[in-house]
């Protein structure tokens, strides 16, 4: 009992901690570099494994302030809070995995060049966290949360970081993690990316010979119109099944939907009747 409450009071103490700096981080940007060095090595004893999950959390939301807020200026400390979010975005715990795949998506995006010795292990890490979850029996929305930001932060960092990417395996990879389960937040990212690659006829996500057409189209199908997207999204997606099935030769068009499930062929016939209306 007295170890429990240590450990609440510890939570509690951390979570006061976490939300100061990051209200300082957020407020002074590049100004607070300078008290990050000396708050440094008291945050990363925030992420030592002896710490509760909840702790650790804490100090990861103050590491991805600092990415977010200050940017390519962050990449001095890499070397430190980098490793921490690679170790635990694979963690148990799906808060805290969640927090961590947040850091390497911001890092991604906001990190600059520093970033960029970091990107394949950050890729291989979210893609071992990804299938690692899929395969729990009866996941809960957490855990389905955790993965839908894994899978959001995968498709940043080919957004992103393309020039370090190998993505000829690595857009195949997201397009078969699709479609997100639970977590609007990040829909909106992950589905303008996947829209945008399918616009630009990326040869990648595509495959040779337009092998992955019916899993873009099941996708864009199954995801049209879902409440995990808004009205706009929703119209970019339509758009693109109406241009699928007017660009590609008819019988092309037929062998395509022989490969999809009937209740995608009869939903893709609704979208195509509703916009030739």
């Amino acid at each position: 009992e007295k170890l429990d409450m240590k450990a609440e009071q510890e939570d509690h103490l951390s979570f006061m901690v976490a939300d100061c700096i990051g209200t300082l981080i957020k407020s002074h940007r590049q100004a607070f570099l300078g008290t990050f060095d000396k708050l440094g090595r008291a945050i990363m004893q925030m992420l030592h494994p002896s710490r509760t999950a909840l702790t650790r959390k804490y100090a990861v939301f103050i590491i991805d302030d600092l990415v977010e807020f200050i940017g390519a200026d962050s990449g001095k400390y890499f070397p430190q809070i980098i490793p921490p979010l690679l170790r635990y975005a694979k963690d148990k715990d799906p808060a805290l995995q969640q927090a961590c795949v947040y850091g390497l998506a911001v890092s991604a995006e906001y990190g600059g060049e520093r970033f960029n010795e970091y990107v394949n292990q950050s890729l291989k890490t979210l893609g071992e966290a990804i299938t690692s979850n899929r395969k729990i029996p009866n996941a809960t929305d957490d855990v389905k949360s955790a993965t839908d930001n894994a899978i959001s932060a995968f498709a940043k960092t080919c957004k992103f970081r393309g020039s370090r990417v190998d993505l000829s395996k690595a857009l195949p990879a997201f397009l078969h993690w699709l479609p997100l389960e639970v977590d609007d937040s990040e829909a909106g990212n992950v589905y303008s990316i996947f829209c945008s690659l399918v616009e630009s006829n990326n040869k990648h996500l595509l495959g040779k010979n337009m092998n992955f057409l019916p899993q873009v189209v099941k996708i864009l199908v199954m995801v049209c119109g879902s409440t995990i997207i808004d009205q706009e999204m929703t119209q970019r997606m339509m758009r693109l099944v109406v241009n699928i099935n007017k660009q590609i030769p008819k019988n092309a068009l037929e062998a395509l939907k022989t490969r999809l499930p009937g209740p995608v062929k009869e939903k893709m016939a609704k979208i195509l009747a509703h916009c030739n209306k």
